[in-house]
């Protein structure tokens, strides 16, 4: 430390034995080199214990402070949050006068309604860099203030800058938070009296039991606000050009219904004449228009894959996105992604992921928003809200449940408590369980995806894994329904559910009917339309093969006449799981006789279809993806089933009480105990066909 000047010397501690304590450090860094507040921080703490150590003075106070910065360490690792350091140094390369900041220390919130909201006073400029500096001020949200919220990603929890509070205190926050507030209020004159709501700044993130209860009120923090800003980041160069775009189809008033019409029809052609039936289509730019593919990469911004968003942009009545200096609606967005393949056949289309999150935000704010009974036929309850948001990322795996809680219907029966003190493994073991005694059937185990590593967590089997984000999961053989239950084959729709070991062996009630024999050799890949009709026509389904193995079985108790047409059946039923992906209303409830066995006159065919009957067999793709992800087993007394990819040999069938599908179950050391595979399709017991046996439903089946 010998080499610094006294100039360079600026005011830092006073130790315990009254002795002023000054360090400082360096001049600046090298040009271009950027220092995030954490290296500068750990710059600064290595430069004071050289000081220390050459001086000879006592390190007491030094040691408490560093054990302020372990436990601050410890505590933001635990809570997923942002590294706040006990104290922070502004201006450490010394040419401008040093500030010694605290962080901030949030005053509690007394009443449950309550909350923090801030506003930006003016900007201090300190070793030449400029720092927002606000004002953190407490409101009852019944005394119904005014103020603004923002949703946005917080990106890396590493790359943070700090924000002044009160002129002496700090909080470090996130790169995307700073880039936010940097270009919205970066003129305080014009944003004055402006009142802001961001979970970084009016939450103190390191209280587990302030963070629980403010989770409790997000729904109504993002419903009372004036204005929520959908924050994607800072512009780039060719924003301009969406921002253009979606001006011009704002202005078109091209009917959302016209646009879907046109994206569903089978080439570009008869999708531009429906679009040209609507006189707003002539506004809209051209094809060759750079801001459809800009449309197309926008979705990729992290916004559109945090987990918390889909409640936000739900939850706010009044909401646009913002990017950079670009301000752009949620509805419009939708309408360019939907009219994209259409008019621009070169782009790379975003995935479907994309376009269903945002139609689901839709949808969810018309249901919270529009007319109470509109849309009670599609509310969707808990379980459903967790599945639709289950490709959406977040930071703390607790959220996958916590950020969907708001959205359930209002008459829920499943009211699961908040609680960031519990570990990721006792919430989602806590939700399953409420799920279970609030809806009094087994819905929750049509959710648990076999294809997971439980390992991380050690879940029971009956317990869906919330954690993983998942892309082109299976689809499921009962919950894409929305109101209706398709399928009975338990024959009994709820049971009084129990529980034994600490909360951790789920005791139903059923009957073992059947073991899986062998499992076939043949894989279903998950794809898009063109990858299902690869993989059902032709050889490649062997198809021919499927129909021996049941046809062998059907020798003793079917005449022969009969036996081709009714292995057909079954084998197509199989399949399509009696076409589940098409069945949504009340009054359809079979796969009829004559499409099915057309169906299978498709599939054995030994030759290339046509090209009329291949654009026949993609409209029936959604129905046959259901194969997706599951194998065809074959079974010990029945004929065959669609199993879950990860069924065995010597797996059992199960049907249980409360549940309105058979299981595959894998028998445990313990006489009476099964760990759950996966629900399955066997063909004649699915709607309670065999009503014998399921008013032997009494054998208790205990699911560890």
């Amino acid at each position: 430390m010998d080499e610094h000047s006294e100039q360079d010397i600026e005011p830092g501690y006073v130790l315990e034995d009254g002795t002023p304590f000054q360090i400082g450090l360096s001049g600046p860094k090298d040009e271009g080199q950027t220092e995030s507040c954490r290296e500068r921080n750990e710059r600064f703490y290595a430069a004071v214990f050289s000081y220390a150590e050459d001086r000879g003075v006592t390190r007491t106070s030094l040691d408490m402070n560093t054990s302020l910065m372990k436990d601050a360490e410890v505590m933001s690792s635990a809570m997923r949050a942002v590294l706040q350091y006990p104290v922070l140094h502004l201006g450490l390369d010394c040419e401008y006068k040093a500030r010694l900041l605290t962080k901030y220390s949030h005053r509690s919130l007394v009443k449950e309604t309550e909350i923090r909201l801030f506003h930006i006073t003016d900007i201090a400029t300190i070793d030449g860099c400029n720092y927002l500096n606000c004002e953190i001020v407490h409101v009852d949200l019944d005394d119904k203030p005014t103020y603004h919220a923002v949703s946005y990603a917080w990106g890396s929890l590493d790359v943070n800058y700090p924000i002044i509070i009160n002129g002496t205190q700090c909080l470090l926050i996130t790169k995307s938070l700073q880039d936010f507030l940097e270009g919205a209020f970066a003129s305080p004159e014009k944003v004055k009296g402006i009142m802001i709501w961001a979970d970084q700044l009016s939450i103190d993130q390191y209280n587990p039991t302030e963070r629980s209860r403010q989770v409790l009120l997000m729904r109504r923090i993002f419903q009372q606000s004036e204005l929520t800003y959908l924050w994607l980041g800072k512009a780039d160069e060719d924003t301009a050009y969406l921002s253009s775009l979606l001006a011009s189809i704002e202005a078109s008033s091209l009917k959302y219904d016209t646009a879907i019409k046109a994206c569903n029809q089978p080439s570009v052609k008869e999708a531009i004449s429906i679009l040209a039936s609507d006189p707003g289509t002539g506004r809209i730019p051209p094809g060759r228009y750079p801001g459809w593919m800009v449309a197309a990469r926008i979705v990729y911004r992290p916004w559109f894959s945090r987990m918390w968003v889909f409640q936000e942009a739900v939850a706010a009545p009044v909401s646009y996105f913002v990017c950079g200096e670009y301000t752009f609606l949620l509805n419009t967005l939708e309408l360019a992604l939907i009219l994209l393949p259409t008019m621009w056949s070169n782009v790379i289309v975003p995935s479907f992921d994309s376009f269903e999150k945002i139609g689901a935000m839709r949808v969810q704010h018309s249901m919270v928003h529009g007319p109470k009974d509109r849309y009670d036929d599609y509310r969707q309850d808990l379980l459903q809200l967790l599945s639709n948001t289950r490709t959406f990322e977040c930071s703390d795996p607790r959220d996958r449940v916590y950020a969907t809680l708001s959205l359930q219907p209002k008459n829920s029966h499943i009211i699961v408590p908040i609680d960031y003190s519990q570990s990721v493994y006792e919430v989602y073991i806590s939700t399953a369980t409420r799920i279970i005694l609030g809806q009094r059937n087994l819905h929750v185990l049509e959710y648990i995806l076999e294809e997971i590593d439980l390992d991380s967590l050690a879940l029971p089997s009956w317990v869906p894994n919330w954690m993983d984000k998942v892309y082109n999961c299976k689809c499921p053989l009962e919950a894409a329904l929305v109101k209706q239950r398709k399928f009975n084959a338990g024959g009994c729709p709820s049971f009084t559910p129990k529980f034994a070991g600490h909360g951790m062996i789920l005791l139903a009630k059923g009957k073992i009917i059947d073991t899986v024999e062998s499992l076939a050799s043949h894989l279903f890949s998950i794809g898009g339309r063109h990858d299902a009709t690869a993989q059902f026509l032709g050889k490649e389904l062997l198809f021919h093969s499927l129909l021996e193995t049941v046809e062998k079985r059907l020798l003793n108790d079917t005449p022969v006449l009969q036996q081709t047409e009714r292995a057909q059946l079954i084998v197509v039923r199989t399949l399509t799981a009696d076409g589940t992906r098409i069945l949504r209303t009340p009054a359809i409830s079979r796969f009829d006789d004559c499409h099915a066995l057309a169906l299978a006159d498709m599939l054995r065919a030994s030759q290339p279809p046509s090209k009329r009957a291949l654009d026949a067999f993609r409209n029936l793709s959604p129905l046959l993806y259901i194969c997706s992800g599951r194998v065809i087993a074959t079974l010990r007394n029945r004929y065959i089933c669609l199993a879950p990819l990860t069924a065995q040999k010597d797996d059992v069938i199960c049907l249980l009480q409360g549940s309105s599908l058979p299981w595959v179950l894998r028998p445990q050391a313990k006489n009476g105990q099964y760990k759950v595979v996966g629900a399955c399709y066997i063909d004649g017991i699915m709607y309670n066909e065999e009503r014998d046996t399921m008013e032997t439903l009494t054998d208790t089946i205990e699911l560890i």
